[in-house]
């Protein structure tokens, strides 16, 4: 009776199995734009393109995504309980925060906020380059490390936007 049960759920597990192990994933992250308005706006955006298997030699079989190229990178140290100010993003880029946290808040908009915890989550696009800006704050008791790394050209990747606003455990960061 066993081995019969097995013979009837065999073929659907192996099914689930493949569709899990070739279930195509995409990079999900919060991003700051300028709408038509002039003010920052927060949407969560799905890059365009997929993440693949790594041919490359000390990665092969990891999962990769190219972003964009970029123009340089930036490596930043806040101090605790930084203060940011309100700003915009001096030129269209990606950010990761690696440790510590950061809140982003509209002026316009007091009701919606964006938190980044650094890691493998702390990724945020800035291309708020124009208008009101937004504000960001530091409030961790620890330093905040992040890198800043401007997308060539001004360039974002392809993407679809989600929904307006934070993603709010939308995010994919593999």
């Amino acid at each position: 009776m066993r081995s019969f049960l097995l013979s009837l759920l065999l073929p659907s597990l192996r099914t689930a199995l493949a569709h899990a192990q070739n279930t195509t994933t995409y990079l999900t992250a919060p991003a700051l734009i300028t709408s038509p308005q002039n003010t920052t706006v927060i949407q969560c955006w799905r890059l365009a393109q997929p993440f693949t298997r790594s041919s490359l030699p000390g990665i092969t079989g990891s999962q990769t995504v190219t972003i964009s190229n970029t123009t340089r990178l930036d490596y930043t140290i806040l101090p605790p309980r930084y203060d940011g100010g309100l700003h915009t993003a001096p030129v269209p880029q990606l950010v990761h925060f690696l440790s510590g946290l950061a809140r982003i808040t509209l002026p316009q908009d007091a009701d919606t906020e964006l938190w980044i915890v650094g890691g493998k989550g702390g990724l945020v696009f800035a291309a708020d380059t124009v208008g009101l800006g937004h504000f960001t704050t530091y409030p961790s008791d620890q330093e905040t490390v992040a890198i800043a790394a401007p997308l060539q050209h001004g360039l974002l990747p392809e993407h679809e936007v989600l929904n307006e606003g934070p993603c709010d455990g939308l995010q994919t960061f593999l």
